[in-house]
């Protein structure tokens, strides 16, 4: 049984919306997904459809209510299930594997399928990225034998991650695999498989494990199998809060049982007067900024927090109401103007034209927006030495065509949509550490580019340097036979 979770008192200090609601009207009488953006009330309306579940009975062997606060309480909840069944035997005997031990675990995963198949990109990418992409695998019921159904999957919106065409979609699975098999050789399961384990043995949960109603809060993040868990562990409703519109996530209503209906909320909940900007008390430990002599006299508008920088970062938040993001010299406190962001119509277009022209105004764009001091001074390099290799295309098209197919269609678009993932990291305002280690990777790509750049170019005069030769050895034949010879070579 879940026993009662305690209810925040000030919830009932304000007062519902009348969106809110008919949310809370219909509380344990249909299935609801409440979809909102943030501050709408989306915690509060399911603190109150539980304080009304509440109320029309009290919670007992036939009427409990389990009050998920995320999907990691969701999780922990299914594990003891399965545990259960493990108890009788009735689910594989192996060990749910930690978060850290599982990043391990994908790493050690990219780095044999470097060994088995070569060097690819997917190898480089965060293994965070890669948990994210397996959990999506395993809560669309994919398992590591299904490959063809993995293939057959829309994976456009987990693109946005990690970009993959048919032919990497094999590979990624590949990577997949082997993950999943290094789990079963360490006796080990994650979260989704015990997920996906139920899902497939519904008929084993325990009718005592089971629920009269079922509440989650923030559920954007479910996969289609956890959802598809929530209305199996539910004898009665299910109500799912949902931070954004049930349109853009991996699941839909009818994971969720049948007659689910969706309710948005539109109006913001305002905050309460002791949390508002204008009565926060600032720290008076807080060490005031350094402010320059020659400015001593001008009001600073801003602070910037520096507490956590290290030595070489260049992003850190701007404390102010709106919460701009701003790049800092060298490490220094420097105001600087908000660097636009990218215009992501206009950069998709210059990326699908796959020409050398198309991918100069591409980088144009990105030397305008929040990259880092390195990545730009490789951007300016690539620039140049791309201005060249056109050039130089243009000058000996008569004497020699390159082969820059694959810098086109491969190459250049794959840094271009590194370095805009990038942007989205910093965007969503992503840890020093993981923005640090995606400006090593692109750099390092970035140089490997302009190497081949080089290496391009040099082809290309190169060949004009032979063709240049072979002009010069035939004019001197053709003076020869017509007799102007050095006077050393005449009979």
């Amino acid at each position: 049984m879940v026993e009662s979770k305690p209810l925040d008192a000030s919830c009932d200090k304000l007062i519902l919306t009348e969106e809110q609601t008919r949310c809370v009207l219909n509380a344990g009488k249909r299935s609801l997904i409440i979809e909102g953006k943030g501050k709408t009330g989306k915690s509060l309306v399911l603190m109150r459809v539980y304080a009304k579940l509440l109320e029309n009975g009290s919670v007992g062997e036939n009427n409990k209510i389990a009050f998920f606060e995320s999907i990691s309480e969701l999780n922990q909840y299914v594990n003891s299930i399965y545990e259960e069944l493990v108890a009788d035997k009735e689910a594989p005997d192996m060990n749910l594997i930690d978060s850290k031990e599982r990043v391990q675990t994908a790493e050690k995963a990219l780095d044999k399928h470097k060994s088995q198949f070569g060097r690819h990109r997917f190898h480089s990418i965060d293994a965070d990225l890669w948990l994210e992409e397996f959990d999506w695998i395993k809560g669309m019921n994919i398992d590591q034998d299904d490959i063809d159904g993995y293939l057959m999957l829309d994976h456009s919106e987990r693109d946005k991650a990690i970009k993959m065409n048919p032919a990497d979609r094999v590979i990624a699975f590949q990577i997949f695999s082997i993950y999943s098999e290094m789990l079963k050789d360490n006796n080990q399961v994650d979260a989704l498989d015990q997920a996906l384990y139920l899902f497939r043995h519904k008929e084993l949960i325990p009718d005592s494990m089971k629920m009269s109603h079922v509440l989650l809060d923030d559920g954007q993040r479910l996969t289609k199998i956890q959802a598809s868990i929530l209305g199996l562990l539910s004898t009665g409703t299910v109500v799912v809060a949902v931070n954004g519109a049930t349109a853009d996530v991996s699941w839909g209503p009818k994971d969720l049982g049948d007659s689910v209906e969706i309710r948005r909320l539109t109006i913001s909940q305002k905050p309460r007067v002791k949390e508002t900007i204008e009565e926060k008390q600032e720290d008076p430990k807080e060490k005031a900024p350094i402010v320059d002599k020659k400015h001593s006299q001008e009001k600073r508008k801003y602070t910037i927090d520096t507490s956590k920088a290290r030595s070489g970062s260049l992003f850190r938040q701007l404390r102010e109401k709106g919460g701009t993001r701003v790049r800092l010299a060298d490490g220094l406190n420097q105001e600087v103007e908000e660097q636009p962001k990218l215009d992501k119509a206009v950069y998709d277009k210059l990326i699908e034209e796959k020409t050398l022209s198309s991918f100069l105004e591409a980088f144009k764009m990105l030397r305008k927006c929040m990259i880092t001091r390195k990545m730009d001074d490789q951007y300016k390099v690539l620039i140049e030495r791309m201005v060249v290799l056109q050039e130089s295309m243009e000058k000996y098209k008569e004497v020699y065509d390159p082969d820059i197919y694959d810098f086109c269609e491969y190459y250049v678009p794959e840094i271009l949509r590194l370095t805009e993932t990038y942007l989205e990291y910093v965007d969503a305002g992503l840890k020093w550490r993981i923005l640090h280690d995606k400006e090593t990777d692109i750099v390092s790509a970035l140089e490997g580019l302009v190497i081949a750049i080089n290496g391009k170019i040099d082809e290309i005069y190169m060949y004009a340097s032979i063709n240049l030769t072979a002009k010069a050895k035939a004019v001197e034949s053709m003076m020869g036979q017509d007799g102007y010879v050095k006077p050393e070579y005449k009979i």
